[in-house]
């Protein structure tokens, strides 16, 4: 209880925009089995931990393997790179170092503002609240269906033409030519 009000007073004493601010590291290198908890005690030993994200490929939904870490402040930041950079855990060597800046544009999640393609937002709804969906276009009718329509049968396959002479039939060249002369 004590570390939740202490947390909301350096909230609250801290200017407008600066409550989220803090020292963001790039961690990686990290094991695929690592977990988020395990990340943020390691980082603890070497300050306070406000954030950490492990990086989770959309497609497969698995670890990529590396992870942003948030410390309190830029010293603590710095002692963190100090004490961890090239070190082993979880039988891997650790990378820190600090993380680029984001540019501007990009939200949380490293894709652009303004929806899918830049366009726009993207529509938002509930599937239980309809009205909240984008609306659709209608439906193709379908053609009306008759109980007494008549069954046509499919066309006939084409007669086949007359067939082609057997090869014991033909004229050998030389006696087309004698049969000529």
């Amino acid at each position: 209880m004590k570390k939740a009000i202490a947390a909301l007073a350096f909230l609250v004493l801290l200017p407008l925009g600066q409550a989220c601010a803090g020292a963001r590291l790039f961690v990686g290198n990290l094991s695929f089995s690592t977990t988020r908890e395990a990340v943020e005690a390691l980082f603890a030993s070497a300050g306070r931990v406000t954030l950490v994200t492990i990086v989770i490929d959309r497609v497969t939904g698995q670890p990529r393997g590396f992870a942003f870490v948030t410390m309190a402040s830029q010293a603590e930041a710095d002692n963190a790179i100090s004490q961890l950079n090239g070190t082993s855990f979880e039988g891997r060597i650790l990378r820190v170092s600090m993380a680029p800046e984001r540019p501007a544009g990009l939200d949380g999640d490293g894709r652009r503002e303004g929806g899918v393609d830049g366009g726009g937002p993207v529509p938002t709804g509930s599937a239980d609240n309809p009205e909240t969906l984008p609306a659709m276009p209608p439906a193709a009718e379908a053609p009306p269906t008759d109980s007494a329509a008549k069954v046509t049968e499919p066309p006939a396959p084409p007669k086949p033409s007359a067939p082609a002479p057997e090869p014991s039939q033909q004229p050998d060249a030389a006696k087309a030519e004698a049969i000529s002369e």
